[in-house]
């Protein structure tokens, strides 16, 4: 039954022509029943609203999670680069420190070798100025080699024995008693030298020396260094050779 149903006549104006009585049990129940059909309308969105509600924080906390999962890995992306570029320095860094440690030892080696090389020439060139006996050579050389001392001076390498220029101090050296026993004076026999010019001294004609510029001889060389390996020696160092670098 609707509410004008209940309402009753008038012939009041002000009303409308109609009076409803509030406290007619009909009346009543028509707006009982009215106020529970829209109260149950506002609980049902209400209902709604509340699981809209519901599954907005859910997706917002599943949104939390995926932002924090994603700014986890750039975390662990971010770690494992800086980690690999730190690696990456350390090994570049030991690469460059082994290297250079290399490069040292190579120089050092080298230095050692070049002056080893140099003191050997300088006292060979020196001893055969003074006419050490080729068969007397190694033995000349053991004895004054470790006592030579070579310096890098500003015009280059310069050696020296007892704090005098090698020659100087092999000269010396070669009148004492223990020097003459190593040195004899040599006659020309046609075979490079130029005859003998002073006790213990040997000169060497360069024309006859396959070793020097001015009779450069391949041939010459191969067989002098076959036949009598002492006398090869000596005709390099007089060119201003190193005999190691003929296998001497």
């Amino acid at each position: 039954m609707g509410v004008i149903a209940l309402a009753t006549e008038t012939n009041d104006d002000e009303t409308g022509g109609f009076v409803l009585d509030l406290e007619n049990p009909a009346v009543k129940e028509v707006f009982d029943s009215e106020l529970e059909k829209r109260i149950s309308g506002l609980k049902s969105k209400q209902s709604e609203l509340h699981d809209d509600i519901r599954k907005a924080k859910a997706e917002r906390n599943e949104l939390r999670e995926q932002l924090k999962a994603a700014s986890d890995r750039l975390t662990v992306t971010e770690q494992a680069k800086s980690e690999a570029v730190t690696a990456a320095h350390e090994e570049a860094e030991r690469i460059r420190c082994a290297a250079q440690t290399e490069a040292d030892d190579f120089k050092r080696v080298a230095t050692a070798e070049h002056s080893r090389l140099f003191r050997e020439a300088e006292l060979q060139r020196s001893l055969y100025a003074v006419g050490v006996l080729p068969r007397m050579m190694d033995i000349a050389v053991n004895h004054l080699g470790h006592k030579i001392e070579v310096k890098n001076e500003t015009d280059g390498m310069r050696a020296y024995l007892d704090s005098e220029p090698l020659a100087v101090a092999v000269a010396h050296w070669a009148n004492t008693e223990e020097g003459k026993g190593f040195v004899r004076a040599r006659m020309n026999t046609g075979g490079g030298f130029s005859g003998q010019t002073r006790p213990g001294a040997i000169r060497i004609n360069p024309k006859e020396n396959p070793w020097s510029r001015e009779g450069l001889n391949l041939t010459k060389q191969g067989q002098v260094l076959k036949i009598d390996p002492a006398r090869a020696r000596m005709l390099i160092v007089a060119a201003g050779k190193t005999p190691a670098t003929f296998g001497l």
